[in-house]
């Protein structure tokens, strides 16, 4: 079979669009859509374990609105960046804006050792790095919920590890 060298480079350029469209435009990690793609593209493989964390920016509304609007867009951009720096090396971990100042990180084949690794240099990064602003420097700070496959199905990880997150913030809330 011959190459068609045109046909190739049409290839390739469908597959650079594909990413862009599954990609939130803000943070350069997966957005909604890229990031459910990325979890039912899992439940093809043979891993014997999953994990995704969901998280959610405590009061960012709250600290966006005594800011700017431009200081949420760079939180958020840091936010992202914070996730990317804690994913494990070598692995096919992701991340992903499931929407707003709502996150989440694909942990394919992880143990409990491996999520708490993650979880330790996200902290130790936000400890760092806080965000600054014309009046002072932020460390962002979340609430998270985690879901692990087998316990969760692959189509419910998401889901479980968004309400668990949920459940949490409601907690915090109630001074627990």
């Amino acid at each position: 079979m011959s190459r068609n060298p045109e046909l190739e480079k049409l290839q390739e350029e469908v597959e650079k669009w594909k990413q862009i469209a599954h990609t939130d435009a803000l943070t350069g990690v997966y957005d909604r859509r890229g990031i459910e793609g990325f979890i039912h593209n899992l439940m093809k493989s043979k891993l014997k374990s999953t994990a995704v964390v969901y998280f959610d920016i405590d009061n960012f509304k709250k600290q966006q609105d005594e800011r700017s609007h431009d200081w949420g867009d760079q939180a958020l951009v840091h936010f992202a960046y914070a996730l990317q720096g804690s994913v494990r090396k070598d692995s096919t971990d992701a991340v992903g804006r499931h929407g707003g100042d709502e996150f989440c990180m694909v942990l394919p084949g992880a143990r409990d050792q491996d999520i708490k690794l993650v979880l330790n240099r996200l902290w130790q990064n936000l400890d760092i790095n806080p965000v600054p602003s014309e009046k002072d420097s932020l460390r962002l700070q979340t609430t998270y919920g985690i879901a692990v496959y087998p316990s969760v199905p692959y189509n419910k990880l998401l889901s479980v590890a968004k309400r668990k997150m949920e459940i949490e913030k409601k907690l915090r809330k109630r001074g627990r």
